[in-house]
């Protein structure tokens, strides 16, 4: 895999990137984003205007979409799509092929399995196992 220095000055496109965080040379990541500390962002991923937490993954393909918050810990499996102003919280785990619709709430330490559909404005508590579309 090629990945990009984190060496250059994303400040100038409103980007700031945390320390030992490894973006692929192949992903996106637009204006206004802020990425923290021991990120890693896959291949053909794109990240339009949101935050990441720390020690997070965005795996290949994936998309975050804008005014997203992304917590600490949280891993966002291949092709996933996150909807415009959803929250997700510290520790969850989305998985493969998942849509979040916009303006949802995904609450610490939640696992979404692989091909579940959210629908907007649905709130999932506190650590629950998604496995069928809601």
């Amino acid at each position: 895999m090629l990945w990009k220095e984190i060496k250059t000055n994303f400040s100038l496109l409103g980007i700031s990137v945390g320390l030992k965080t490894r973006i692929h040379d192949k992903a996106f990541i637009g204006m206004g984003c802020e990425i923290a500390s021991n990120v890693k962002i896959e291949e053909r991923a794109e990240i339009k205007r949101c935050k990441i937490g720390s020690h997070s993954r965005i795996r290949y393909g994936a998309t975050v979409s804008t005014r997203c918050w992304i917590g600490e810990n949280v891993e966002i499996g291949s092709y996933a799509i996150i909807g415009p102003r959803t929250t997700i919280e510290n520790g969850c785990r989305i998985g493969k092929n998942v849509i979040i619709g916009s303006d949802c709430i995904i609450k610490h330490n939640t696992q979404i399995k692989a091909g579940v559909r959210i629908c907007q404005k649905t709130i999932i508590e506190s650590g629950e196992i998604v496995k069928e579309s809601r």
